[in-house]
């Protein structure tokens, strides 16, 4: 709790796949998941890609698994960069704290930083602004899924500004 992390691959590799399965199954409570205890809760997903098949992931894990009251989907676009992020992530932590969310996750970095520049410090920097009163002011998980880039090297983590990659407690590669 309280921490950043980051779950990155490549376009297609599945990312907000495991990420609906397992913060679905941290939404409803679960117990043990993976092999690993979990200290499960309610949590946000804010999906800002692929809202039409998300829904059948979620309806798909419904179906699967039961239903997960304590997941919370937000397919409205966000900015964390831009003038309304500010009254945003206000609403945001308002209901995070009145649900007790113990995740939000925010599907994908990209979208949620659109019209900025993702190499350059300035629009990062507001972003990860925005996320540490998310993660301080709620003492919950937050989680950005991300690409990575297309070359070789690149392969290794995150696309663009390296600050994001060094603010981060947490990164995950699939």
């Amino acid at each position: 709790r309280g921490d950043f992390a980051l779950l990155f691959g490549k376009a297609g590799c599945g990312k907000s796949l495991f990420a609906a399965h397992l913060f679905y199954r941290i939404a409803q409570g679960c117990e043990r998941l993976y092999g690993r205890r979990v200290n499960g809760g309610p949590v946000i997903y804010i999906c800002l890609e692929g809202q039409g098949g998300f829904r059948q992931r979620i309806q798909a894990l419904e179906k699967k698994y039961g239903p997960a009251p304590g997941f919370f989907l937000i397919e409205q676009p966000i900015n964390l960069i831009n003038a309304e992020a500010e009254a945003y992530v206000e609403e945001l932590i308002a209901h995070a704290k009145k649900i007790g969310a113990k995740a939000i996750v925010i599907d994908t970095w990209a979208q949620a930083n659109a019209g900025g520049d993702e190499n350059h410090s300035e629009a990062g920097g507001r972003a990860l602004s925005a996320i540490a009163r998310l993660r301080d002011e709620t003492g919950a998980l937050v989680v950005c899924l991300d690409h990575t880039g297309w070359g070789e090297d690149s392969q290794k983590r995150t696309r663009g500004w390296s600050g994001k990659w060094a603010a981060s407690d947490t990164a995950l590669r699939l």
